[in-house]
């Protein structure tokens, strides 16, 4: 059984929400201790811990196993890419918080408890979101996000919300729905423009949340990504946006980043 119990519970008097925590992962076994420890390390005594794998192959499983005792629910099957399993996740979560954290990220310490403290102020269901640090490879914080509040970003339809640090109401994910699985990379952009479009509180906390690290991608695979993403913004814009003009601002945005993106491929690989 995990150490934390998967009913609400009590502390100094007060009444502890169940929150869960959801980890997708698929052959992750270069970083994915560091994501478990990241939640099961939490002050907080009233998590349920769900990780959703892929069918993994390389060890994941067998560190995943390690700690067996601090996991509520472990589902270990083929899934339709990483949407398809958050989705998994959230239709076993019971919590009234759900936050996903992925492999290759991972949460503060005592953040767990913060989050609650602040959704406490809230008179209605909400998505609560904050900073984070993005890691190299050798665990050095080279950048931190720090987004401006979505409000003064919204209209340009930009990513203005880091997904490993969001934390959704699971009455959100009931009355709007979840990720839309026809999205392959945009799917968490487009939930949370969906949400903000269908009057959704957002709350923003100015503190790290949460560790993002860089790696595992190669470049080639990077240009694909990109070239998918640019498909699926585009279409998520003409969606959501009403203005004409910021859709092909931002368009062009996407297809200079992309065009830039191959210049630099190509002179990394200009033979010396």
């Amino acid at each position: 059984m995990p150490r934390w119990s998967t009913k609400t519970s009590r502390q100094g008097g007060y009444i502890l929400p169940l929150i869960s925590i959801i980890t997708v992962v698929f052959n992750g076994a270069k970083n994915i201790e560091k994501t478990i420890k990241s939640v099961i390390g939490q002050s907080y005594q009233s998590i349920e811990y769900i990780i959703i794998d892929g069918g993994s192959t390389d060890g994941t499983l067998a560190i995943i196993d390690k700690y067996r005792q601090d996991i509520s629910t472990l589902v270990s099957e083929p899934d339709d890419g990483i949407y398809d399993a958050m989705n998994k996740g959230i239709s076993l979560a019971n919590g009234k918080i759900i936050g996903i954290i992925n492999s290759d990220d991972y949460y503060e310490e005592h953040i767990i408890a913060y989050i609650v403290a602040e959704s406490r102020k809230s008179l209605s269901p909400g998505i609560i979101y904050g900073n984070m640090n993005i890691i190299n490879s050798e665990g050095k914080i080279v950048h931190t996000l720090k987004k401006s509040n979505h409000e003064k970003l919204i209209p340009r339809m930009s990513m203005w919300v880091p997904h490993p640090t969001v934390f959704v109401s699971r009455e959100i994910y009931r009355t709007i729905g979840v990720y839309n699985t026809e999205y392959k990379i945009s799917a968490d952009y487009e939930f949370l423009v969906r949400s903000y479009k269908r009057g959704v509180q957002f709350h923003k906390i100015n503190k790290i949340i949460s560790s993002f690290q860089l790696g595992g991608i190669s470049t080639s695979e990077s240009k694909k990504i990109l070239q998918r993403k640019i498909i699926e913004k585009i279409y998520i814009y003409k969606t959501y946006q009403t203005s004409p003009i910021i859709l092909v601002l931002r368009v062009l945005g996407y297809v200079l980043h992309y065009l830039r993106s191959k210049i630099t491929f190509a002179s990394n690989t200009k033979e010396i």
